[in-house]
């Protein structure tokens, strides 16, 4: 169910409901720092965000928009694909904040529910955009179109402050920063599975219920 290839980078397929909608009635976030750092599973993710110019605005509440959020193993996997290390990517903040614009929407928090076939969304990376469509499951598909598969959300719909994040299975890469991935040695960052661990450290006392 991919989205054709256009000009700029990987996909990501959201899952609708209705688990989303209740992670997003039931729980809340101060921030999207804090929404990151309450789960284990999205600890390399938070590292990546950390060593970005982002870092401030997502320690903020009042970052407005929508943002992907992808899994330790997902950040392995690139690692593991560009034979570079944690540590290199987070040395290079240029890189890690172009890396965690690619997954911001600014300026609109979007639900699953509010990402509209054939809408087409600018992230804040300048030249990458967000294109959604709906396969024949009726799951909406966003591509930006490097990646060989799909980045499927595992939790969607977790309020972060004025955002509203999506916890993702890949992470997004532009076709033009590719190169800027500079091949090294090591090992890929240390992952781990997946989402009932995931739901039990977003369900914890950190959460804060919606009044």
């Amino acid at each position: 169910m991919h989205a054709a290839a256009s000009a700029t980078g990987a996909a990501a397929v959201v899952k609708g409901p209705p688990l989303g909608m209740w992670l997003f009635e039931q729980f809340a976030f101060p921030s999207i720092q804090a929404a990151l750092g309450a789960a284990a599973q999205l600890s390399a993710w938070s590292e990546v965000v950390k060593a970005s110019a982002l870092d401030g605005a997502t320690r903020s509440g009042n970052l407005a928009g929508t943002f992907f959020a992808p899994t330790n193993e997902a950040v392995a996997a690139l690692l593991d694909a560009e034979s570079i290390q944690m540590s290199a990517l987070t040395r290079n903040s240029s890189l890690a904040t172009q890396l965690v614009e690619a997954h911001l929407i600014p300026g609109q928090a979007l639900r699953a529910v509010d990402l509209q076939p054939g809408a087409r969304y600018p992230t804040a990376l300048p030249g990458a955009y967000l294109t959604v469509t709906k396969g024949a499951d009726g799951l909406a598909v966003i591509p930006f179109p490097t990646s060989a598969n799909p980045a499927t959300v595992l939790v969607p719909d977790i309020r972060a402050g004025k955002a509203v994040m999506h916890v993702i299975r890949s992470v997004l890469v532009p076709r033009f920063l590719v190169p800027s991935l500079t091949p090294g040695i090591g090992q890929p960052f240390g992952a781990s599975s997946v989402t009932s661990a995931l739901l039990s450290t977003l369900a914890s006392p950190e959460a804060l219920p919606l009044g």
